[in-house]
């Protein structure tokens, strides 16, 4: 678990977007993620480098196209 100002937060895999879309009744809590650095407040981190940070999922890829992304 992250605490408020280590610069880290979670990265779900597959995203949240993408799972509520595609999974009946899913919450956040139940995804899988792993702990990203976010630099915060600023710009830069690991987490804004990843390819679906910011942006809606593609809900044509398969949950396994999905993570190879």
């Amino acid at each position: 678990m992250g605490r408020r100002g280590d610069n880290l937060t979670p990265h779900h895999i597959p995203s949240n977007a993408y799972m509520k879309a595609k999974i009946k009744d899913y919450t956040t809590n139940q995804g899988i993620a792993i702990m990203v650095e976010h630099l915060s407040p600023g710009k830069g981190g690991r987490h804004r480098q990843t390819l679906s940070y910011g942006k809606s999922p593609d809900l044509t890829l398969s949950p396994r196209q999905t993570l190879a992304q």
